[in-house]
């Protein structure tokens, strides 16, 4: 049996499923916005909590996503 990279069903979800895609666009657009963030050299307290926040989201964005993947990775078998 061939074993299909993450990469690879990571691709399809996003033709495929569209919780993953929406997902995967939250991901992004956070991991933007902590980019900005991250950029500036004295955040202020609201930044700050902002940060912290996004990560947490993005985190949980992230497990999501990999339980969809796994999802699909154990129909798949």
């Amino acid at each position: 049996m061939e074993t299909v990279p993450p990469e690879d069903i990571s691709a399809r979800l996003m033709e495929s499923n569209e919780e993953y895609r929406i997902l995967a666009r939250k991901h992004s657009h956070y991991d933007r916005r902590l980019e900005e963030l991250s950029a500036r050299r004295f955040p202020s307290t609201d930044e700050q909590v902002e940060t912290q926040r996004l990560k947490k989201l993005k985190l949980q964005l992230k497990d999501r996503m990999h339980a969809i993947l796994r999802e699909h990775q154990a129909r798949a078998s």
